[in-house]
């Protein structure tokens, strides 16, 4: 199985992990995803329990876990934005960003330290 089968649509992720489940049954191990290791018996039960929580979490609204989900990512990405705000209506100079998808997004938008 790899990760883009993994969580789809409900029929498709009911499949997978039944799919799963008969590979366990026959004696035989999971991978999940292409770098992580192989699943045994109970290797597969605690993934699925893992995968059902977040997705039970997901659905409800409660936050996720992470380095996006942190308060100090959480700060500088608001930061961030003030920052793009103030570039866009006020024209000042913004040399670096604090998080990662503000450099990917508006990486042109930076000024030269010679500025």
């Amino acid at each position: 199985m790899n990760r883009a089968d993994w969580y789809p649509e409900p029929g498709k992720y009911l499949a997978a992990i039944r799919k799963g489940d008969a590979i366990v049954a026959a004696g035989g191990t999971v991978r999940t995803f292409w770098a992580n290791p192989d699943l045994d018996a109970a290797g597969w039960q605690a993934e699925k329990l893992s995968a059902l929580d977040r997705r039970i979490n997901l659905k409800g609204g409660i936050g996720g876990t992470g380095r996006r989900w942190d308060s100090d990512y959480q700060r500088h990405l608001r930061l961030d934005a003030c920052s793009l705000a103030d570039k866009l209506q006020r024209r000042i100079i913004i040399h670096q960003w604090r998080t990662d998808i503000m450099r990917k997004r508006f990486s042109n938008l930076l000024s030269d330290w010679r500025d």
